[in-house]
């Protein structure tokens, strides 16, 4: 577990700054496009980035799976990966290009032409620093996986504020076009592997099966999460759209910080599966829900209690009437989260049919909610419709990985966690009774956390000295944070 924790904290830095600088960008546009304008990019977004995982999710998910179960070989799977990534990437291009008019017929809005052209140029940049992406993945070269995560970050923040002063809305596509290309420059510089090259039969018809249920679970599962957005583009107004575009920024950052969880238990029960090392699967698989669990929660439960004051600090007052949504859609995309962990284990044991059926059972009854209660009630309508279909695509998918390997929740470990994050709820009143400040929700927010970790420690004792130790050992230059370990393992 030493390897995997030490993975885990990589990825983790990575993806904390991933949606650190993401989440400075859209608090940044929404302020200076205001709510009309950051709706449509809002949109365009959610549109390129679905056609975007057409791309980065199949062909790279096979490379990793098959490099995980095959590293003597990985360099000749990534190279065959690349020429076919490529190639598919330039059609892909092409045909949304073309789209254009089409989509925005459907979205009403015809000013979204030039922007959708525009982002066709993202896919063949993206598409193949994917395939590096996921070639370190599947090496389990986490290290380098999240330099190459870090590196993007950086590179689009730097892009994108000084384009989008130029250029408002193009300019932040501008941003995705060309941070891709200065990322692969680095991923290039790796010193490569040196592992034997031979021929594998029919690798292309080999990527290519694999990938495609792959594929369409990840883009319907990208739809899914985005659809909402689209029908209040339909049925509402760019405002409302814009205040929508809020809502599901910040509800992402949790499922954006939790599923990096997903890049990490892949290739190793991927690797444990193909084995038939049932004991090591089933260890990772409760390992990382139960640890999936008690972040998850609390952070759920805050965003929903302060979710007025989250958004006041945000975005801004002009902001404001998204809290409601933002207090629903924060539950949907908890619940979404945790069938994407539960859909990457069944993907990973070799079975991605079922997580494509599922994510289009998904797909099929969000539209349908989408539709009827948009119109009726509104921005939270949308929210309700998410939530609704996160709650019963993530039971029937639990229901499938419980008779498969049993999830090994036990009763005790459930009111472990919920005792203590009720406990840790009261601190909240006592804030809002010092002072109404929103800034308040920062001190606020940390004794909460901080009040919940440490009764979850000392009171309950749901996270062990073995817990700590493994975290301990996971995390680089530990010794510098040698007191806390002390205070925390009881030596203090």
């Amino acid at each position: 577990m030493t390897n995997l924790g030490k993975s885990t904290i990589y990825l983790f830095i990575a993806q904390a700054i991933y949606i650190l600088t993401g989440q400075g960008i859209h608090f940044f546009l929404g302020r200076y496009l205001g709510p009309e304008n950051y709706g449509v990019y809002g949109v365009i977004l959610t549109l390129m980035m679905t056609i975007n995982l057409l791309l980065i999710t199949g062909i790279p998910t096979a490379v990793s799976k098959f490099i995980s179960e095959d590293i003597k070989n990985a360099n000749y799977i990534k190279n065959k990966a690349l020429k076919l990534q490529f190639l598919i990437s330039l059609i892909i291009a092409f045909f949304y290009f073309l789209s254009a008019d089409f989509i925005s017929f459907l979205l009403k809005d015809p000013s979204l032409v030039n922007y959708i052209k525009l982002s066709a140029l993202i896919f063949p940049t993206y598409s193949v620093f994917a395939i590096y992406i996921y070639y370190f993945n599947g090496l389990q070269q986490f290290y380098r996986q999240s330099i190459l995560n870090i590196l993007y970050s950086i590179f689009r923040l730097a892009l994108i504020i000084p384009l989008v002063l130029m250029f408002k809305i193009k300019g932040a596509i501008l941003a995705f076009i060309f941070t891709p290309l200065f990322t692969l420059i680095f991923a290039t510089l790796f010193k490569k592997c040196d592992y034997e090259k031979r021929e594998i039969k029919d690798i292309y018809g080999k990527l290519i099966r694999f990938a495609f249920p792959v594929v369409i679970f990840s883009v319907f599962l990208n739809i899914l999460i985005n659809i909402d957005l689209w029908f209040v583009k339909f049925f509402l107004t760019n405002f409302e759209t814009g205040l929508y575009t809020a809502s599901s920024s910040l509800s992402k950052m949790v499922y954006l910080g939790i599923i990096v969880i997903g890049a990490i238990i892949f290739p190793a029960i991927s690797s444990s599966f193909a084995l038939k090392d049932m004991e090591r699967t089933k260890s990772l698989i409760n390992h990382s829900l139960r640890y999936l669990l008690i972040i998850l929660l609390p952070l759920i439960t805050y965003i929903i209690i302060r979710s007025n004051k989250i958004i006041l600090i945000a975005y801004g007052f002009e902001y404001y009437s998204a809290w409601q949504s933002l207090s629903i859609l924060i539950l949907g995309i908890g619940f979404l989260t945790l069938f994407f962990i539960f859909t990457t284990i069944i993907n990973a044991i070799g079975t991605p049919n079922k997580s494509m059926y599922l994510v289009i059972l998904g797909l099929l009854i969000s539209i349908i909610l989408n539709y009827l209660l948009i119109p009726i009630y509104g921005l939270n309508g949308a929210a309700i419709a998410t939530t609704i279909t996160g709650l019963i695509i993530l039971f029937i998918s639990g229901i499938m990985i419980n008779n498969k390997f049993g999830l090994g929740l036990k009763a005790k470990f459930i009111l472990n966690i919920i005792l203590p994050l009720f406990i840790s709820c009261l601190i909240i009143p006592i804030f809002s009774f010092i002072s109404s400040n929103e800034f308040m929700i920062i001190p606020e927010s940390f004794l909460f956390f901080g009040f919940y970790f440490l009764l979850l420690t000392f009171v309950f004792k749901e996270i062990t000295l073995d817990d700590i130790r493994r975290l301990q050992r996971s995390i680089p230059f530990s010794n510098k944070f040698k007191f806390l370990f002390n205070f925390l393992e009881g030596k203090i």
